[in-house]
């Protein structure tokens, strides 16, 4: 894919990776990880500052209006760093809510998240592991002028610490919709779960007779929630590119700094030939992500162009970043497994990365049903 960024892209791209540098990376990234989150000024910084919470929201609800394109650049730049903040699931909620056209949620919450004010996170993926809006277990029954919800979510991005959770359910007949939930709601039980990537909080969240409003009523908008879980992918997608290049970055400085038996380790065959696998790897997901963003931004999700391409692109991609990651390990030898060293942590965020919101064998059947193979 020919993806070519403006001028005010390519500064959205440097100044973001400036912050970063400053904010989220050495001992701020560790600090971030154990407490879990950042110091609440730097959100506060990435929000006043630079605008990135609301970088992708409409002008009118206290956004910048711009592009999916220009969310996944910096969304990109975050998984490049690290970043342990709720920043992902965050604009993910925002996307939600501008899929599914809820004019009075939008009002209501877009600006809290815009301004940094809010917290939010989408709840998509159940106990059964699987991830999107068929075969949901959650249900949601009317109950006057709101809903009820019970059920379980897990692997909830940052869902221990959102004020606001999106909720994908279905009510008795199975039509889906989204609910929005506060985090300090009565019959809400979140509980952050342990697992191997200390750069990122997933949550269990149990729902008993949760009070919820409906953002989308159940089987009105299909579009629009298949958008949501398209967009989620090409987020993610979007992290594990710039994991990825970081990766492939730390291993060709090293091999090309690193002497051993007297001359630099990146003269060796063996590792220039990693380097350059690593590389390959690299660029093919790159097409892979900018393909999906470019469709995301056209909007074509009525004829499942979307669907397809973002299954393809987190099949691939969650590959590429797990064997990057990996490969950026054996290069680096023993140091790279030291608590010191960070590319242990980009591992364990690659394979976290890989699994969540669907395994590749998840998406490579998806692709497979979709394309009618």
């Amino acid at each position: 894919m020919g993806l070519t960024f403006s001028d005010v892209q390519l500064d959205l791209r440097a100044v973001v990776r400036s912050f970063l540098a400053e904010t989220a990376e050495g001992a701020d990234r560790r600090q971030a990880m154990a407490t879990g989150g950042p110091e609440p000024r730097a959100w506060t910084r990435m929000a006043n500052e630079l605008g990135l919470q609301g970088l992708a929201i409409p002008e009118e609800y206290g956004g910048s209006g711009g592009s999916f394109v220009d969310l996944a650049i910096v969304l990109e730049e975050t998984g490049r760093s690290l970043l342990v903040a709720p920043y992902l699931p965050t604009v993910l909620a925002g996307q939600a809510l501008l899929a599914v056209g809820d004019e009075r949620a939008r009002a209501r919450w877009l600006p809290a998240v815009a301004d940094g004010a809010v917290v939010a996170t989408v709840a998509l993926t159940e106990d059964s592991h699987r991830f999107g809006v068929d075969g949901l277990r959650v249900r949601a029954r009317r109950a006057g002028d709101h809903w009820l919800l019970t059920g379980a979510k897990q692997f909830v991005i940052d869902g221990g610490a959102a004020d606001l959770v999106l909720v994908a359910a279905c009510d008795d007949t199975g039509a889906v919709g989204l609910f929005a939930v506060e985090g300090n709601s009565d019959g809400l039980v979140r509980r952050n779960l342990e697992g191997v990537d200390p750069t990122r909080r997933l949550s269990h969240l149990d729902f008993t007779d949760v009070a919820a409003v409906s953002v989308s009523d159940p089987g009105v908008d299909p579009v629009g929630l298949q958008r949501i879980v398209d967009v989620t992918l090409g987020a993610i997608v979007a992290e594990q590119l710039g994991g990825a290049q970081r990766c492939l970055d730390m291993a060709v400085e090293y091999a090309k700094t690193r002497v051993q038996f007297g001359r630099p380790i990146g003269s060796f065959q063996a590792v220039k030939h990693s380097c350059a696998d690593m590389w390959l790897q690299v660029e093919a997901a790159r097409s892979a992500a900018h393909h999906l963003w470019e469709t995301i931004d056209a909007g074509a999700d009525g004829d499942g162009e979307t669907t397809v391409a973002a299954a393809l692109a987190k099949e691939f991609c969650s590959r590429a970043y797990t064997d990057v990651a990996k490969r950026n390990i054996q290069i680096h030898g023993g140091i790279a497994i030291t608590w010191e060293h960070d590319a242990h942590l980009y591992l364990k965020r690659a394979k976290s990365s890989e699994l969540l919101c669907g395994s590749p064998d998840h998406h490579r059947r998806r692709v497979a049903d979709l394309v009618g193979i």
